[in-house]
């Protein structure tokens, strides 16, 4: 079987060569990138289904050791995600609360990325996926809704507020 290319440089280097290859073998090479291809995309869709079941998993221990009022535990793993709590007590303490502050301070309907960057500026949340985190706790929440793609607003709006300008 042909070898692939595994750089743009080797890729250059061989693609001057490739008028004079066989037919066969340039489509045995296009089948093996092709299947190559497929396993990397299997692989990042597993990724993906990783990312969003820790950061649900992350969620609901916060908002159990809220329940219990418990902080985290001392020497208790690090969330892969890097989403650390940083309200101070008797503020927002769930993610959603936090997308809730948010919302209300701004009076208006906001994108995912607009209030991730304000949660963070507001210093309730930091680390690196805080918009995968306020995506998940917010997406089924009763107490918010998506008026847009990417742009959520609360519930409790009026009609005439949640319209996006």
């Amino acid at each position: 079987m042909p070898q692939i290319p595994t750089t743009t440089e080797t890729m250059l280097a061989t693609s001057t060569a490739w008028p004079g290859m066989e037919r066969g073998t340039i489509v045995a090479a296009m089948d093996s990138a092709t299947m190559a291809l497929a396993e990397v995309m299997r692989q990042l869709e597993q990724l993906h289904g990783l990312q969003h079941r820790a950061s649900q998993l992350e969620a609901f221990l916060a908002s159990a050791r809220v329940l219990l009022e418990q902080p985290p535990a001392s020497g208790a793993p690090r969330s892969p995600l890097g989403l650390r709590r940083t309200a101070p007590r008797g503020k927002a303490h769930t993610v959603a609360e936090h997308a809730r502050v948010v919302l209300e301070s701004g009076g208006r309907p906001m994108r995912l990325k607009a209030m991730a960057e304000a949660v963070r500026e507001q210093g309730l949340m930091e680390g690196r996926f805080v918009e995968e985190g306020l995506r998940s706790a917010i997406r089924d929440h009763p107490d918010f809704e998506r008026v847009q793609r990417g742009i959520y607003a609360l519930s409790a709006w009026p009609p005439a507020q949640k319209r996006v300008p």
